[in-house]
């Protein structure tokens, strides 16, 4: 995916001219400003409507502490500094990222529930043999234990009605 800066030329009150970022950087949008097919369009041919190809240039690390452009004739470049990720912030992510699991387990829960909310409803609860109404309270109780009978929540078993 190739990604574009819109550049344009600023002239201040002496007659300066400096060229600043309008947009991006950004994937190529198919028209703009009464422009149509750029995204069909040379490299050289965007140039003319100050369409720039952007480049990014950062020693790959996790967390982005600055970054800078530089607006060159034929692209923008973006330069990067970054630095690796502490204990205290991986340490971070890795809960974050374990409720985030806990959460999903347990949407999914509820919305198995409020599907089977129909079974118990009285009218149709009356009508059940004894055998139903008791594989239905199983299959609605195992829901209702999780997730406290799951020990890793990207491996459940989901109860089956």
């Amino acid at each position: 995916m190739k990604l574009y800066c819109l550049v344009k030329n600023l002239e201040d009150s002496e007659g300066n001219i400096s060229r600043e970022i309008a947009e991006g950087p950004i994937e190529l949008p198919t028209n703009t400003y009464h422009i149509s097919n750029l995204n069909i369009m040379s490299d050289t041919a965007l140039k003319e409507f100050g369409w720039l190809p952007y480049e990014k240039k950062s020693d790959g690390k996790e967390v982005c502490i600055s970054s800078r452009f530089e607006i060159l004739e034929d692209r923008v470049i973006e330069f990067v500094t970054t630095r690796d990720k502490t204990i205290e912030e991986k340490t971070v992510e890795k809960e974050t990222a374990d409720i985030e699991r806990w959460l999903t387990l347990r949407h999914k829960r509820d919305q198995l529930l409020a599907a089977s909310d129909r079974m118990v409803v009285v009218d149709r609860w009356e009508k059940m043999t004894l055998e139903e109404r008791e594989r239905i309270a199983r299959y609605r109780q195992a829901l209702r234990d999780l997730p406290g009978t799951v020990i890793d929540p990207e491996v459940v078993g989901f109860p089956v009605f």
